[in-house]
């Protein structure tokens, strides 16, 4: 199970070019709600909105390939169960193309990251 307790930067990835940018920053309670901590204010709006609809889910659903060719399937992440976190964070990336990255992310790839 992934450490969901602490605080993570939004990082937005650029579909077409890979560039990423850092959009603000959550803090992750104990039941994989976030609250958001920073936020330039060109990215404020839509984060706490974005925060807002993620804290009402019940369960996230995140699109995978499915056993046949072509075919979609789907799991779902159930907020109440161990995997939730990992869940949220596959949602994000796969629906905003955002990743949440903890300091020690940065720590190993400095040089990968702009501020917004």
């Amino acid at each position: 199970m992934l450490q969901s307790n602490g605080t993570y930067s939004l990082v937005l990835i650029q579909p077409d070019s890979g560039e990423e940018s850092v959009l603000g920053q959550v803090s992750v309670g104990e039941l994989s709600e976030l609250t958001l901590v920073t936020a330039p204010e060109a990215c404020e709006e839509f984060l706490r909105n974005l925060v807002e609809q993620l804290n009402a889910k019940a369960a996230v659903f995140v699109k995978v390939p499915g056993k046949q060719r072509y075919q979609v399937s789907s799991i779902q992440f159930e907020r109440s169960a161990p995997n939730f976190f990992e869940g949220l964070q596959k949602y994000l990336k796969h629906y905003y193309s955002i990743e949440m990255r903890s300091s020690t992310d940065f720590a190993n790839n400095p040089q990968d990251f702009s501020m917004l």
